[in-house]
């Protein structure tokens, strides 16, 4: 059996990037694309594996697509990193069997690959139209825009922000119930500095979460009729 390398050193690096690219979108997460590279490059060295006879050593393949899926992911908390990796590992598995089942041979499993690179594009460009940088005083963060987020006090968009920003420029106001998917929760609001999106002003209230991969959760009315100086 011939095997042509650079086919599937090609076809290995767009498989796994597009699957951790495929599992952060399903987070709506931030794509690392620093550990996206070292998983790449730790795939192609891994491919080694399947072709020298390491005998009673086999069962470390199988081991592979767990190592590489806790390298390809954001921090994150450990339910939500053992999800990822488990996807990450499933759908490896469920590619190269549904490759082989069909007998795909190098150019159409390049073809499929392509095919699920412009698919993912679309839905990754989607993502980021919700993905935006915004100014509190002076300092740029990024924020995700979240057509969930509907909470309001006294006709004023409550923000989220994360821990980290914490200071004294945060004054709080006083506490507030909002509805959530898990039902009516209550949440401290505080007055704060108002934020700069395309130089536009918002005045907001925040609330303070812990978030992943993002400094600030929007409101859904943010770009709308809440602007000071539109």
């Amino acid at each position: 059996m011939i095997i042509y390398l650079d086919l599937v050193i090609l076809s290995t690096i767009i498989v796994n990037t597009l699957i951790i690219e495929g599992v952060e979108c399903f987070f709506n997460e931030r794509i690392n694309i620093i550990r996206v590279i070292i998983c790449d490059l730790l795939s192609c060295l891994f491919l080694f594996l399947f072709i020298m006879p390491i005998g009673k050593l086999v069962f470390i393949r199988y081991f592979l697509g767990i190592f590489l899926g806790m390298i390809a992911f954001n921090k994150c908390s450990i339910p939500k990193k053992i999800i990822k990796v488990a996807l990450y590992y499933l759908l490896n598995l469920s590619l190269i069997g549904t490759l082989a089942v069909f007998k795909i041979k190098n150019l159409g499993f390049l073809l499929i690959c392509t095919l699920f690179t412009v698919i993912l594009s679309i839905i990754i460009s989607y993502r980021n139209n919700s993905e935006l940088t915004v100014k509190i005083n002076n300092k740029k963060l990024i924020a995700l825009y979240d057509s969930g987020n509907a909470s309001y006090y006294s006709d004023t968009p409550i923000v989220y922000l994360d821990y980290k920003y914490k200071n004294d420029d945060y004054v709080f106001f006083t506490k507030t119930t909002v509805d959530t998917i898990g039902g009516s929760v209550d949440i401290y609001i505080y007055n704060g500095p108002n934020i700069y999106i395309n130089n536009k002003e918002y005045k907001v209230y925040y609330a303070f979460s812990n978030i992943n991969n993002y400094d600030i959760i929007l409101h859904k009315d943010i770009g709308g009729i809440k602007c000071l100086n539109c």
